[in-house]
């Protein structure tokens, strides 16, 4: 049991005004905690899912881009809106962010961001 994101994910979450918790981010938090105390949840938020389908996309982007690293994460911004977000390293071109409410929205940032990037290294 991971009891230090347990009281990290509470405390972040306790912190939010009560009238700035969207159920999405109720059901993000709950699903943490479970997963930290080892429990098991029913089914993963619209956003978990959200996620998953990013991380493998841009897994595919960075094998595509000659096994770039990367990582995905879910955020919760300033307003309790629940995004999901990537982050691409470039071998010798730099890094490239994004985030959005879906996967495919998030790519699209990507791989523009990222042949801006590419064509201006490359020139």
């Amino acid at each position: 049991m991971d009891h230090e994101l347990i009281d990290r994910v509470l405390a972040g979450f306790l912190a939010t005004p009560q009238a700035d918790r969207s159920s999405g981010q109720i059901e993000l938090m709950a699903g943490v905690i479970c997963r930290a105390a080892g429990a098991e949840t029913a089914l993963a938020t619209p956003e978990q899912l959200e996620q998953l389908k990013l991380h493998a996309a841009i897994k595919d982007l960075a094998t595509e881009l000659g096994d770039s690293n990367h990582y995905t994460h879910l955020v919760i911004n300033d307003k309790g809106t629940v995004l999901v977000s990537t982050a691409l390293f470039l071998r010798g071109s730099g890094h490239v962010c994004a985030s959005g409410n879906t996967a495919v929205e998030v790519m699209d940032q990507i791989k523009h961001e990222a042949s801006i990037l590419t064509a201006a290294t490359q020139q």
